[in-house]
């Protein structure tokens, strides 16, 4: 389809299926990392974190470099000219078509889909834990983040690895970057 001169291709969204395995592997990661973290529920609670898929994303959450990202916002609860509450909330942004396209890649089909959202959320969930338990600075400096992008991985392994079947170790192989 053409608009003023530019293509516009429709971006490739999670249908039914795809959606209730994002559910699954968001509760598989949440699970591995309170046990790796040791995270009681009340610390897990305080933890404000939700993932969302490409339908549900603004224009300025798409990216085109990563398989999702991380961003955190400023939440203020106000009554009258008084904030009565403030907290971080952490966004997991999915991004469905670099996602499912990552997916063909590995398994010829979705029979990989799973296992790359469980690994894809872990690695976004253990930014947040580092995040929120102050672990790792959110304003980091661009010359540290390639480090931070390494012990972030070495660490999504070591949490993955007691669950990693063969589908899942074919992800770790196929997207580690270290």
């Amino acid at each position: 389809m053409q608009s003023g001169g530019k293509s516009m291709i429709k971006a490739r969204r999670f249908g039914k299926a795809e959606l209730k395995s994002v559910d699954r592997a968001r509760e598989a990661a949440e699970e591995m990392i309170s046990s790796f973290y040791v995270l009681a529920p009340r610390e897990w609670e305080r933890v404000n974190y939700e993932v969302r898929t490409l339908e549900e994303l603004s224009p300025e959450e798409i990216c085109d470099r990563a398989l999702a990202q991380v961003l955190c916002y400023d939440c203020v609860k106000r009554i009258g000219a008084s904030t009565v509450e403030r907290h971080d909330l952490y966004r997991i942004c999915l991004q469905d078509d670099r996602i499912l396209r990552a997916s063909d890649r590995i398994d010829s089909g979705r029979l990989a889909l799973e296992p790359l959202l469980l690994y894809v959320l872990t690695h976004e969930l253990v930014h947040i834990v580092r995040f929120s338990q102050h672990l790792q600075r959110l304003d980091l400096a661009p010359e540290f983040r390639s480090q931070e992008e390494l012990s972030v991985e070495q660490t999504t392994r070591q949490i993955l690895a007691p669950a990693a079947d063969r589908a899942l170790q074919r992800v770790i192989a196929t997207f580690a970057n270290g």
